[in-house]
């Protein structure tokens, strides 16, 4: 009996962490480029990309600032764009991040 209960107090110390730990990063949310006029980038509308703030944009071998929200339509939403790096065309699936990989002077948050 006391075998047993050793055992299971290992098992449940092991695994005590998975349970403890927090999971803070939240998956990015994808939104379609609908188009990119200079300096902009219109995204689709969804939840994340109607949010007031600056948000990163990551894609399959790049990222980019999208920065404050410049006009709205029924379906899209147009923000300033910088920082991109990488290749970033219309039809592109982006992630919808709050972590911002900033440098720009301007950037609230750095």
């Amino acid at each position: 009996m006391i075998v047993i209960l050793l055992i299971a107090a290992a098992v449940s110390w092991h695994f005590s962490d998975a349970v403890l730990v927090p999971d803070h990063e939240s998956p990015a949310m994808p939104a379609e480029v609908e188009a990119l006029p200079p300096g902009r980038i219109v995204l689709e509308r969804n939840e994340d990309t109607q949010r007031p703030g600056v948000y990163g944009l990551e894609w399959a071998g790049g990222h980019a600032v999208a920065g404050v929200i410049v006009a709205e339509g029924d379906d899209t939403v147009t923000r300033r764009l910088r920082q991109v790096r990488g290749y970033l065309a219309p039809g592109m699936d982006v992630g919808v991040e709050s972590n911002v990989p900033c440098a720009a002077p301007d950037c609230p948050r750095c």
